[in-house]
């Protein structure tokens, strides 16, 4: 496994922190929304996230939340992510 420096978080802990589903973290990583730092083809607990994933996870299920629609919540994504 590739490891990097600092803490990084398994999808059930990434679920919690950032209220989302770790359905919809599934679902975003197999479209290539939000991948995972380490292990980015790994299931269940080979895929880990890190605080910058963290921290996109949250806005994006912000954005989704107060009723914005997929492609216009992906727009500030590739923001964050640059």
């Amino acid at each position: 496994m590739f490891l990097m420096e600092g803490k990084f978080y398994t999808s059930t802990e990434a679920a919690e922190v950032t209220h989302c589903s770790r359905r919809q973290l599934q679902y975003w990583r197999e479209k290539g929304v939000i991948v995972p730092t380490v292990n980015t083809s790994g299931k269940g607990r080979n895929v880990y996230y890190s605080k910058a994933d963290l921290l996109v996870l949250t806005v994006m299920e912000q954005l989704l939340s107060i009723g914005l629609n997929f492609e216009v919540c992906h727009a500030p994504l590739e923001t964050l992510r640059e």
